[in-house]
């Protein structure tokens, strides 16, 4: 949402990813210095990963497989949660909040060729970072 101010936010969705390809996107939103990107890591495991910023948390892929991801930032730390529990996490400079930008489900609205092939389902936005017992109950109940 172009304007839009979040000094915290968590994106969650379920993914079923059906083929792996380098730096394909489930999400992504952008600031004026600042990304927010769900989506398959630039490497050769070519794994999921959470972006704030320079911050990456990455975390293995299942194909053929549901998985329930949520990327999240407090305002300090980035938290990455893969099927209800947590992955990693980072400490994140805060930087611009304000997005400057469409959001993207299944591709970045920064270029072309990053589509994901995969199934995204009950995509959601919240406004705060997520803690590690809203993850896992949004992952085992869907509400937090």
């Amino acid at each position: 949402i172009s304007g839009s101010d979040f000094s915290t936010i968590s994106i969650a969705a379920w993914v079923f990813l059906r083929s792996k390809s380098d730096f394909d996107f489930v999400f992504d939103a952008r600031t004026v210095n600042q990304v927010f990107i769900l989506g398959l890591a630039r490497s050769d495991d070519q794994a999921w990963r959470w972006t704030v910023g320079a911050n990456e948390i990455n975390a293995s892929v299942n194909l053929n497989t549901w998985q329930h991801l949520i990327g999240a930032f407090d305002g300090s730390t980035s938290e990455f949660f893969v099927d209800g529990s947590s992955v990693g996490t980072v400490s994140t400079s805060k930087g611009s909040t304000t997005f400057t930008g469409d959001w993207s489900i299944g591709d970045t609205n920064d270029a072309s060729g990053f589509e994901i092939d995969a199934i995204i389902d009950d995509v959601r936005v919240y406004d705060k970072g997520l803690s590690s017992t809203e993850a896992s109950d949004l992952y085992n109940t869907g509400s937090i």
